[in-house]
């Protein structure tokens, strides 16, 4: 039976924003938790806390807003990844982006091959679940805005 893991955060108004993913069944604690601490690595906002789908608290973070005048929940990672069976592109977007992880003031593509890109996509590739049952691989994150 797979499992989800979620992500909540504020932003620098304390205005909430989460993401949801699918997980593999056999994904331990410490796996998620490196998955949270990817995704918390790449954002400005808070991180409140990434919970497993049977509500087991795999990290609480602060719950004090961030200071940063950039920390919006609109300003988004849109991740794209692929069923590993069905080849199907599955989205999944993380709020308060950290777009300082870019790797040129031209670019808004994470680069996922080093740094906090590299852990983010070895993270979701060790656990990540499409709805479909099947696994899958990160190909990309990008930066998007969003109005909430």
């Amino acid at each position: 039976m797979a499992i989800a893991v979620s992500m909540s955060t504020i932003d620098r108004l304390s205005l909430p924003t989460s993401t949801r993913m699918g997980a593999i069944a056999a994904s331990t604690d410490p796996q998620i938790q490196a998955l949270v601490d990817a995704w918390d690595a790449v954002i400005l906002g808070a991180a409140i806390k990434g919970v497993k789908s049977e509500d087991t608290v795999i990290d609480v973070g602060s719950q004090v807003p961030p200071a940063a005048e950039l920390a919006n929940r609109g300003d988004k990672w849109l991740a794209r990844a692929q069923d590993s069976t069905t080849g199907k592109i599955l989205t999944h977007e993380l709020g308060t982006a950290d777009y300082l992880q870019l790797p040129s003031p031209t670019s808004d593509t994470l680069d996922l091959t080093a740094g906090v890109g590299l852990a983010l996509k070895t993270a979701f590739d060790a656990i990540y679940e499409s709805p479909e049952g099947n696994t899958g691989v990160l190909l990309s994150v990008q930066q998007v805005t969003r109005s909430d």
